[in-house]
């Protein structure tokens, strides 16, 4: 008689759920039940601020396509997370933002055509890079390091069977987690920041390709409206900290015109002074003249920053000198491959 009873009740639980409700309010219920029974208390702080824009901002027509894709969502057995609550985060995103029609569109077909595909694997991966991007920005989490675009805009693209994430104007930010950090502590050991840059992003492969941009030396005690580079192309993967370009305009206080180079930066755990040794540019010119790079000393060669500090470049057949005046006449030249200046030592 018990197993009888199990096996109605069973049945029972099993028939309760079929698919999610056509009707908005009740499709609410539906998706609070549903992911409820998996998070209870990440499924209430979401309702709270889903519920009443889905009831007031949702047009009909996305209500249903969104009832729709839940539907498909559920059908091909993903787990309620993160596939289904990072749909309905984003969606939910797209409008508490205003994005056009147009972008959620775009956006939108490039969930159909993951979720119509043999690999829906791909569709988790690219929907925890839209819950992330959604909710703070971030397109890569790592254990040691975090990617964050944020500011200017976007819109997406489904191109050779691969979605894409094209930005305009963006704030691309790499961030060194500090994961034991207290309330007192920095959250980020270091960082890097290309300012009003743009680019396309694939996610699936984690690769970025900008183009422009500005990057500073604030991290190293420069003021950053005169210490910094104008950048050009660049590629990257975000699984790295690096950005690296073969060509860059650098503004520095310590030449008058700015200076066509090589640049990279690149974020990493600092614990001493002495290892901010980024961001890096090594200059084209081979014979650039800086008089007084300190006092009664002038400089001829090469010019590359490491960190805040001057560092002069020579070559096999064009080594770098520095001159030292005495009573304002030459008194000794030094030559060699690489001289540093800081305001302490030479």
């Amino acid at each position: 008689m018990k197993r009888i009873l199990l096996l109605v009740l069973c049945c029972i639980s099993l028939t309760t759920f079929s698919q999610f409700s056509n009707d908005p309010a009740a499709f609410l219920k539906d998706i609070d039940k549903y992911l409820g029974a998996s998070n209870r208390m990440k499924t209430k702080e979401f309702m709270e601020v889903f519920e009443p824009n889905w009831m007031t901002n949702f047009s009909k027509d996305y209500q249903n396509k969104v009832i729709s894709t839940a539907n498909l969502i559920y059908e091909k057995r993903l787990p309620p997370f993160p596939e289904l609550y990072g749909y309905l985060l984003s969606v939910h995103s797209f409008v508490i933002n205003k994005q056009s029609d147009e972008s959620f569109d775009s956006w939108h077909k490039t969930i159909d055509q993951l979720l119509n595909s043999k690999k829906v694997k791909k569709f988790r991966d690219f929907i925890q890079v839209c819950e992330g991007f959604f909710t703070d920005g971030t397109i890569y989490y790592a254990t040691n390091h975090i990617w964050k675009a944020t500011g200017g805009s976007y819109i997406f693209e489904f191109d050779k069977n691969s979605p894409n994430i094209i930005f305009k104007d963006v704030d691309l930010q790499c961030y060194i987690v500090n994961r034991n950090a207290s309330k007192k502590d920095d959250l980020y050991f270091d960082s890097t920041i290309v300012r009003k840059t743009s680019g396309v992003f694939e996610p699936l492969i984690d690769k970025w390709t900008g183009r422009g941009g500005t990057v500073d030396w604030q991290k190293v005690g420069l003021d950053k409206s005169t210490n910094y580079a104008e950048i050009t192309d660049y590629m990257m993967s975000v699984k790295s900290t690096k950005v690296e370009t073969d060509s860059a305009l650098v503004y520095t206080d310590y030449y008058e015109k700015p200076l066509y180079g090589s640049f990279n930066d690149m974020a990493k755990k600092i614990n001493r002074d002495v290892d901010r040794v980024y961001p890096q540019f090594v200059s084209f010119s081979k014979e650039i003249m800086r008089k007084s790079i300190v006092p009664e000393v002038d400089y001829v060669g090469g010019f590359a920053l490491a960190g805040a500090d001057f560092n002069g470049v020579g070559y096999n057949n064009n080594l770098a000198s520095l001159v030292f005046y005495k009573e304002g006449k030459p008194f000794v030249k030094a030559q060699a491959m690489r001289f540093t200046v800081n305001p302490s030592r030479i």
